[in-house]
């Protein structure tokens, strides 16, 4: 039985071979895959604070953050998070 996202990556690559598009390859070496991993994993590491900070805010002004649209939220944390400095 194969892994549901293997199974997705491949209805995908079968999709987009029947429509007939013809993607460049894409190429990058061993060291800009590993700066580029770094980055988002720094990004990655702040997003917790990000978020706590976000749900104490909004807990300051007494709303139920709970309550809100998970996507407006983590806009709200993607624009708090622009403004935190980097450790």
């Amino acid at each position: 039985m194969d892994d549901p996202l293997l199974q997705g990556a491949r209805a995908l690559q079968a999709s987009i071979a029947g429509e007939g598009l013809r993607l460049p390859p894409v190429s990058r070496s061993l060291q800009q895959i590993e700066d580029e991993t770094r980055a988002l994993a720094s990004v990655a590491a702040r997003a917790p604070a990000a978020t706590a900070m976000a749900y104490r805010f909004l807990a300051q002004q007494g709303i139920d953050a709970d309550g809100l649209d998970a996507a407006t939220l983590d806009m709200a944390v993607d624009e708090a998070s622009a403004d935190l400095p980097a450790f």
